[in-house]
């Protein structure tokens, strides 16, 4: 399967099925801080590092978390010097400043690094559907947090979640939302708060809020907070009025095959890929059908044209997404391309201020691989000082490090091909421990990178150097 077909992630984070331990685990950068909006990695006296979350009731703006912080701080208010010292947290005052991460010393993989973990396959050589059981996967999105991976099953009207994060491989899901059980075939039904198409699109996290892509059917079904039991009714749905309704359309309420989504618990952005346009809810929604609050891609609500050319404002197919705190990243599928915004914009159809994979903000040709080139990309995370992009139909994930800031710059780094000028075809036959057929989707928690490997039914994990 090649990747026009399949879908992007949005790299986030997710909640799952049971509760992490609570055993100190010292932070890394602010992308392990993720159990609430705002989360950032702080230093402690002692010199070591801990999450801690925005709170009111502290001087300083900022509380350690009660969970798996040590030092004797667990929910204790942070000191004023040590957040006026911060390099995690976002920079308020800056408005569109990136959460400024300490720059990792060297590079993060090595090119054609093998993968050390496989879910949904038995082993690195193995494919195929293993039909309806806990340790079948499409591969098709991905999303993880330090409490584990939810992964959609596409085919199936199901998503897996994987909680504790999988420490071997052919784990076995924990979790499941679509379907009341792991094992549950029935044949999929009229749509409801618990039920999904057959072909469920992307996952999203953030804040203890689960997003769901449910493509076909033109909705995105929220789960605020996120499930905690097999099978738990959504909350919301947006792009419809009802969770039985399913048409599609390009108002600010409707979508129209909707096959990407991003949150991190407070704003939600969804690319409604046949409406050619991506779609920014400032504020968390909190009732079925609310409009999103700004479109990109297209001059105003209710207007869903395809695109004649590639322009600072037109998108076809927008696929993976990514806000950061600092920039809002948007892979442009078919003009091969990832568009960025400095800042989330502010206004309806914002030209964004520069690209990767093209050399300017109008050309979008499919071009043979090498450190400036994508070829459909549909996947975006950020690791540190890295942009990491899934370049889908060069079965290949590129890595820019340090982060990029002009139209057309170089990746540095790649996984999937043994170079950055090299697009091997990796599938169908036989899988690797490094090679992928379809990268479509990425995601980081800490320094574990997942990627769902979707031609090849399965995710893998690589460790990433910090």
């Amino acid at each position: 399967m090649r990747a026009f077909s399949v879908i992007a992630v949005v790299p986030v984070a997710v909640a799952l099925l049971g509760c992490p331990s609570n055993d100190p685990v010292e932070c890394r950068d602010q992308s392990s801080c993720d159990l609430a909006a705002g989360g950032a990695c702080l230093a402690a006296p002692s010199g070591n590092q801990w999450c801690a979350y925005p709170d009111t009731a502290c001087p300083s703006g900022m509380r350690y978390s009660d969970q798996r912080v040590g030092d004797g701080l667990a929910g204790m208010c942070v000191e004023d010097e040590i957040v006026d010292a911060r390099i995690d947290a976002p920079d308020i005052d800056a408005g569109i400043d990136a959460p400024i991460d300490a720059p990792i010393v060297g590079p993060i993989v090595t090119n054609n690094q093998l993968a050390d973990l496989v879910i949904g396959q038995p082993n690195f050589t193995s494919e195929g559907d293993r039909g309806y059981s806990g340790q079948s996967v499409a591969g098709t999105d991905v999303a993880a947090s330090a409490a584990g991976v939810w992964v959609v099953d596409s085919g199936k009207g199901r998503v897996l979640g994987f909680s504790p994060l999988p420490g071997t491989g052919d784990a076995t899901a924990s979790g499941i939302v679509g379907r009341p059980a792991l094992t549950d075939n029935s044949a999929i039904g009229a749509a409801s708060d618990s039920n999904l198409g057959a072909n469920a699109a992307a996952v999203a996290y953030g804040g203890n809020v689960l997003a769901v892509a449910d493509g076909e059917r033109n909705r995105v079904l929220i789960w605020n907070p996120a499930p905690t039991t097999l099978g738990e009714a959504a909350d919301i749905v947006v792009g419809q009025p009802n969770m039985t309704s399913t048409a599609s359309g390009n108002g600010a309420s409707q979508m129209n095959l909707p096959l990407s989504v991003w949150t991190d618990g407070t704003r939600l952005i969804v690319g409604d890929r046949a409406n050619h346009r991506v779609l920014i809810w400032n504020t968390l929604p909190t009732a079925n059908g609310q409009a999103a609050d700004l479109v990109l891609g297209q001059p105003a609500f209710g207007m869903g044209a395809m695109p004649g050319s590639p322009s600072a404002t037109n998108i076809w197919f927008p696929s993976g997404l990514l806000y950061d705190g600092a920039r809002l990243y948007v892979a442009d599928l078919l003009f091969n391309r990832v568009l960025v915004w400095d800042g989330l914009p502010t206004v309806n159809n914002e030209p964004a201020d520069f690209v990767l994979g093209q050399v300017n903000l109008t050309s979008g040709a499919s071009l043979a691989a090498s450190p400036t080139t994508l070829n459909q990309p549909s996947g975006i995370a950020r690791y540190g000082n890295a942009l990491l992009v899934a370049d889908a139909a060069n079965d290949r994930i590129v890595i820019y490090q340090p982060l990029p800031t002009t139209n057309g710059s170089a990746a540095s780094l790649v996984l999937g091909q043994v170079d950055l000028n090299t697009a091997a075809i990796s599938g169908p036959n036989p899988p690797t421990q490094q090679g992928f057929d379809s990268p479509d989707s990425i995601s980081v928690t800490g320094n574990l990178l997942f990627v769902g490997d979707d031609g090849n039914r399965r995710v893998v994990r690589f460790t990433l150097a910090n």
